[in-house]
This record gives C-alpha cells, sequence and structure tokens, in this order.
C-alpha cells in the first residue's frame, strides 16, 4: 500500500525517488521566497 511504502520510505528503507525530493526542493524554495517577500 501507499502508506507502507511511505513508512519504509521514512524509516530509511527505500530511497525518496529523485522527482519527489524535487518536488520537495521546489516546494522549500517557494516557501522561502514567499516567507521573503
Amino acid at each position: 500500500t501507499t502508506a507502507a511504502w511511505i513508512e519504509a520510505v521514512l524509516r530509511g528503507e527505500l530511497p525518496v525517488p529523485a522527482p519527489i525530493a524535487e518536488q520537495v526542493a521546489q516546494c522549500l524554495a517557494a516557501s522561502k521566497a514567499l516567507r521573503a517577500a
């Protein structure tokens, strides 16, 4: 299930897929830009 996969990723048993890591990075960058504005 999706929940089991997420738990495995959070435990470090599976890597975060690159596209998801990039999406998180973009969300963080947007959040920082909004706070600075």
